[in-house]
């Protein structure tokens, strides 16, 4: 059955990193183990482990489970009103893309800038760079106040505050955003490039 996974021996950091990635609580319910003691006892620091794993990865997961709870309904509403947007966002794709459905970049050198206490230090050097710049958004009205015009800007936050970000007329790069993301930034923004993050609705 493709639901079954069978991890034998598995490293408990390999079943952290699975949990984290795979196990979505509002589709897949209650996790619960089922202990075989005679195993356990023969192999204890190994399940010690692995029960350390487990519940450091449900600690995660509930941690991000509040917060899906807390920003649930505008995660929704605004997957909602993307939807519409995505006919938009695929009839640009030729601008991108290439033949093999690469993004097209200026050159193999990629630099990610994000918004920090270093940002305005390095302002320099990314001005003389030939590499294709990826921005995040909160990195954005620096670069534009700086004549700094980045390729790509990646944009996840939901919050409707976000839009602030992105100056009233846009330079012309490609803004890959979540589906869950406002779609006021969509609207705005030269040419929007949708993804579908693991949030369950997107699933």
């Amino acid at each position: 059955d493709p639901r079954v996974i069978l991890m034998v021996d598995t490293p408990p950091l390999n079943i952290e990193d699975y949990l984290l990635r795979e196990y979505i609580p509002a589709i897949d319910g209650s996790l619960s183990t089922v202990i075989l003691h005679s195993l356990i006892n023969s192999r204890a620091n190994y399940y010690a482990k692995v029960t350390d794993s487990i519940n450091s990865a449900l600690e995660s997961i509930s941690t991000d489970y509040t917060t899906q709870r807390i920003f649930g309904f505008r995660w929704f509403s605004n997957i909602l009103s993307n939807l519409p947007l995505l006919d938009h966002s695929l009839s640009h794709r030729d601008i991108w893309y290439s033949s093999n459905n690469n993004i097209k970049l200026k050159q193999n050198t990629a630099i990610i800038v994000g918004a920090g206490p270093s940002l305005e230090n390095l302002l320099p050097q990314l001005k003389k760079t030939s590499g294709t710049i990826f921005a995040c958004d909160t990195s954005l009205p620096i670069l534009i106040k700086n004549n700094i015009n980045p390729e790509i800007v990646v944009s996840i936050d939901c919050q409707h505050a976000s839009y602030l970000h992105f100056p009233t007329k846009s330079p012309g790069q490609l803004t890959v955003l979540d589906l869950a993301s406002p779609p006021i930034i969509a609207r705005k923004v030269f040419c929007p490039l949708f993804f579908s993050s693991n949030h369950p609705f997107s699933q």
